[in-house]
């Protein structure tokens, strides 16, 4: 993440003015767990921006489904 931003910065101080546009329409789509949402909200707000992007969450972690496709909830 810091990379794409970091990059987007050097891009709009160099003059592109594609790199702003790209900035603020970014969306952010995480597929995974807990934990992987979890990771990557956390280095959204270490990168401490202005305004963060939009995240999406696609549920696909084991977590939860790992008891209920065995039966083993009660």
């Amino acid at each position: 993440m810091s990379v794409i931003y970091s990059t987007l910065e050097k891009l709009k101080f160099d003059g592109d003015s594609l790199a702003s546009e790209i900035e603020n329409t970014l969306r952010i789509i995480v597929a995974g767990g807990d934990g992987t949402a979890s990771w990557l909200l956390g280095v959204i707000s270490d990168l401490k921006l202005p305004t963060p992007p939009p995240v999406a969450t696609v549920p696909l972690g084991t977590g939860n489904n790992l008891p209920f496709s065995f039966g083993w909830v009660g």
